[in-house]
């Protein structure tokens, strides 16, 4: 059976910050020519909102993404929306485990001042949005099975008495009964590996402070879950665009 590798926090991160570094280095260089932003890059942390998955997994790690513009319209707002398709990246490790969730989603940001397209020129700009797509979420977390025999009594022997004698009358001795027997009962704990990969329809809801160059967002991950184990997240990252 062929098995599924998790992508390493590492690659994740050289994957996303190698071209963040670049990309500052490049905006600063030009930051006297104005452009319309086509590629945004961010990276920051995630936290499950799900507490049992939190208690397999851990509680939250890394989060990156990248937002490629796309030309034409947004379908939510034709003056202030950018439409865009988005590729978000979480992992989580913790408690032996991890849960990485990768996604997909067609996204609009929608600015709250002027139009997005003119951020180069401008000021700090508030925006929100929404994006859906599909995810790919890969978990392998330990699970606790704890099973319990209960014990068994054995009623003990009856009383019973022994004659005595006088000349004036009978005279017993009265013998208690034998305590019960008692087996006590076991308890038995199982601890097992569990893994799983597949895709899941999801989405996030986000919203952001946009200050020409760079941004910083925070959004709501919708990832769906396997094995018991969601991977939705809560994210807050700062990026760049370029």
């Amino acid at each position: 059976m062929k098995t599924q590798r998790a992508i390493s926090p590492w690659t994740a991160f050289s994957l996303f910050a190698v071209p963040l570094a670049l990309v500052v280095g490049g905006a600063a260089a030009h930051a006297d020519a104005p452009t319309i932003p086509h590629i945004g890059a961010q990276i920051g942390l995630g936290y499950l909102s799900d507490s049992s998955a939190r208690d397999a997994v851990g509680n939250g790690g890394l989060h990156a993404g990248l937002s490629f513009v796309l030309p034409g319209k947004s379908l939510l707002s034709t003056l202030h929306g950018t439409p865009s398709i988005d590729v978000d990246y979480n992992h989580t490790t913790g408690h032996g485990g991890h849960a990485d969730a990768l996604g997909f989603t067609y996204t609009e940001r929608i600015s709250l001042g002027n139009n997005i397209t003119d951020v180069a020129t401008h000021g700090a700009r508030p925006y929100v949005g929404l994006g859906i797509g599909a995810f790919r979420t890969d978990v392998r977390h330990t699970k606790t099975t704890t099973t319990t025999t209960p014990g068994s009594s054995t009623p003990g022997g009856g009383g019973s008495s022994t004659p005595g004698g006088s000349n004036t009358g009978t005279q017993q001795e009265l013998v208690p009964p034998l305590p019960p027997l008692t087996t006590p009962g076991t308890t038995n704990t199982t601890t097992t590996s569990e893994s799983g990969t597949g895709w899941t329809l999801g989405g996030k809801i986000l919203a952001g402070v946009d200050f020409g160059t760079t941004f910083v967002e925070a959004s709501y991950i919708i990832a769906g879950s396997q094995k018991g184990v969601r991977a939705d997240s809560y994210n807050l990252s700062v990026g760049v665009h370029f």
